[in-house]
C-alpha cells in the first residue's frame, strides 16, 4: 500500500519517488555524484555491481541506496515487516520547489491516511539555482 500511495503522487506530478525502510539505512542519506567505488546491490539481487564514477545517486553511509535511474537497493525495500519510512520526490533543475514541497506532503498524507502511523518533514533547504 506504501507503494501505490508514491507511486500515485509519482504518475500524478511526474516525479520521482524513492522510499526505503528507515530500519535498514546506514547514517543519513543524501544525494551524490558517484566516485565509482560505492556498494550497490540491486533491489532484488544478493550481488553489489556497484556503480560507474559520475552516476547520481542516493546514498547513506553504506551503499548506494537508489541510482538515478531508479534502480532501488535491496537492503532498503519497504516489506510488509517495515515499520519507518523515509521517502524523497525528485524533480529536475526545472521543476517548481513548491511542486516537489506539495508532492512530498501528498505521498506523506496518502501513506498516514492508508496504512497509519504519523508523518513528519524533515528540513530541506531549496537548492540552488
Amino acid at each position: 500500500t506504501v507503494v501505490d500511495c508514491y507511486n500515485i503522487v509519482s504518475l500524478k506530478y511526474g516525479l520521482v519517488v524513492g522510499c526505503h525502510d528507515i530500519e535498514q539505512l546506514q547514517g543519513n542519506v543524501r544525494f551524490v555524484i558517484t566516485t565509482g567505488k560505492e556498494k550497490y546491490v540491486p533491489l532484488g539481487t544478493l550481488k553489489n555491481s556497484g556503480v560507474a564514477e559520475g552516476e547520481f545517486g542516493v546514498v547513506d553511509e553504506n551503499q548506494v541506496i537508489c541510482r538515478l535511474d531508479e534502480k532501488q537497493c535491496d537492503e532498503t525495500k519497504v516489506t510488509e515487516q517495515t515499520k519507518h519510512l523515509v521517502f524523497y520526490v525528485q524533480g529536475n533543475s526545472k521543476t517548481d520547489w513548491k511542486k516537489l514541497e506539495f508532492s512530498a506532503n501528498e505521498v506523506g498524507e496518502r501513506i498516514v491516511k492508508y496504512c497509519g502511523g504519523t508523518f513528519k518533514r524533515l528540513p530541506t533547504s531549496k537548492p540552488n539555482d
